[in-house]
Formats: structure tokens, sequence, C-alpha cells
């Protein structure tokens, strides 16, 4: 006895692939589908004119993996019976590998109208579409019922006024992936979705966001800039200790630029934490000039011993300033 190819192949009836609403299709581009328009494409579907193949993740080469051998909208979904599908293709469904579907239509088809043009099965990639119900159960292809579609949408009064007529562009219903600067397809930035306000903040606020992390990383440039300045300032006139520089203090000036609040003195004087440092430092006295522990060939004019070496490291200072420290006694 000799199986034919249709034994190996299954069907799926009645697979949800749209409903009312409206999304964004892969040009960027909003759109909307109204129940009487999935009503509309339900009734002027005719496989014997343009049958719908199924496919994978929109590719457009390649065999079938199945035909839309039925369009049926009953008033929460447009569901497609899918016929012809290969076995292997049916256990990859089973599996789950393919959870999402997608509809392409033809949003006029030879002045038709709307038109399923097919159906695409999605792995990886997003639906636009969510809330869908899951795959039916798999039924063996000479099981399905013959394809008539007659009768099998909705009325013009059951479902609401007739829809508007739409332009001659194909849409493909899957989730559009929003790319930002960095993206490595080269930085550049999505086609914007004109007509649609959520597509529109989302984009103003990431501009915001990148905006306000460049004006954060400018303003610590410059605070550290400034902060360094004064630091090789208060070197230069011999009121730095390297102990001083070590411990953080260009790092503890630049910080206190953030400060959010003014410290009061008894007097009733304000001023800003950052202003008090600076006139803190710049009033201390010039204890060890840069240059007044050299003589003119650039040497030090002092040499400690070994014990007041010693000495001058458990007190943290240098051996000029212990030198200058023990000329002065």
């Amino acid at each position: 006895m000799t199986t034919s190819n249709r034994d190996n192949q299954a069907a799926y009836r009645r697979v949800a692939i749209l409903r009312p609403g409206q999304y964004i299709a892969d040009d960027g581009q909003p759109v909307s589908f109204s129940a009487a328009d999935l009503a509309r494409l339900a009734e002027n579907y005719d496989p014997h004119y343009h049958c719908a193949p199924v496919n994978i993740d929109h590719e457009e080469h390649g065999p079938a993996l199945g035909l839309v051998g039925d369009l049926v909208f009953d008033g929460e979904y447009l569901a497609a019976d899918l016929t012809h599908v290969p076995a292997a293709v049916a256990d990859a469904l089973d599996a789950g590998r393919y959870p999402g579907r997608s509809a392409e239509i033809y949003q006029d088809l030879d002045g038709r109208g709307p038109y399923l043009r097919a159906v695409a099965l999605l792995g990886a990639r997003p639906p636009a579409v969510k809330g869908l119900p899951p795959l039916p159960p798999r039924v063996n292809d000479n099981e399905t019922e013959p394809t008539t579609n007659q009768g099998r949408a909705l009325s013009s009064r059951q479902a609401g006024p007739a829809p508007r007529r739409m332009p001659h562009v194909i849409h493909v219903f899957s989730e559009v992936r929003m790319r930002n600067h960095d993206d490595a397809a080269g930085g550049a930035d999505p086609a914007p979705a004109h007509d649609d306000p959520a597509a529109r903040l989302t984009r103003l606020a990431e501009d915001n966001r990148r905006l306000a992390d460049e004006n954060r990383r400018l303003k610590l440039a410059e605070r550290r800039r400034e902060a360094a300045l004064f630091v090789a300032s208060l070197r230069e006139a011999g009121r730095l200790t390297p102990a001083m520089e070590q411990a953080g203090l260009e790092e503890a000036l630049a910080a206190s630029q953030d400060h959010p609040s003014e410290l009061e003195f008894p007097d009733g004087r304000k001023a800003p934490l950052n202003e008090v440092l600076r006139e803190i430092f710049s009033a201390l006295p010039a204890c060890c000039p840069l240059d007044a522990a050299l003589d003119d060939e650039g040497e030090p004019d002092f040499e400690l011993s070994v014990t007041e070496k010693s000495v001058a490291q458990q007190l943290g200072l240098s051996e000029r300033e212990y030198a200058e420290i023990a000329r002065e006694g």
C-alpha cells in the first residue's frame, strides 16, 4: 500500500493571525484594523485567485511551507486554515519553535481591496500582534473540510460601517526593532513613525536622556579642570604638601562643587562649601615654596640623616618639609 504525500502533511484549523487594533508595520508606519476591515479581508479571500502561502519569518524565497485554505473572521480574530504543512514544519510548530504568527496584507490587490498576502510563522522575532490564542492541535491534511470560504465573515451590518479604501502598499506585521545610535547596523535611526505619538515620545525621552548624560559628563570634566588648576596654584605658592595631594584634595574640591547646601557661619555669612575650602587653603602660610629648598644647581641644600628621614616619614612629611621645620626650629 502506497502512502500519498498528503498523508504525511499536517493542517491547523482556525489559526488566529490578526485581531482588531492599531499596530506598527515594518516600515515604521502605524496601521489599524477594525472589525469591519477584518470582515472584509475574510470576505475577499479567494484561494483560487491567490492562495496565500505560509513562510518562516517573512522569507520570500524557497518553497511554501503550507497554504491558507480558508479565512474566517469570528468577530474577535481573523483566523486561517493552514493546509499542506510538511511534517517537519508541523513537528517544529508542535515543539513550540515558532510560537508567533504574522499576517502579510495587500492593502489593495488588483482592485479587490485588502487581501491576505501570506502568513509568516515567527520564531525568535516577536510579533506585532500580541494576545493571540495558542496554536490549535494539528490534524491530518486529508481531514480538513473542503475550501469554500462562503459565509465565513461577519456581515457588514454585524461588523460595522464599510472600511475606508487603503493605498496600494504591502504591510508586513511584525515587531519593529528599535535601534539606538550605537547600533551595529551603522548608528542610523529607524524610520520614524510620523503619526504615532508613543513612538515620538519614546524618541524624545531617549534624546533627553542622552543630552542629560552628555551634560553631566561635560560638567564633571570642567569641575575637575578647575580643581586641578587651583591645586597647581597652591603647589606653586608652597601652601600644599605632598600628603595633602595624596589624600585626594583635587577630587574633594571637584566633588564639593556639587554640595547642595551652603555653610552658615556664626556672623550670619553663608557660602558654598567649595568656596569655603578654597578660602581655607588659600590662607595657609607659604611654608614650602616650590624652589625654596633648591640651590642654583637644582639640588636640595639639605641632607637628612637616616634617623631624620625615618622621623619625617612617621610624621607624614617630605624630607624638604622636615628640613624647613628643622631649620626654623
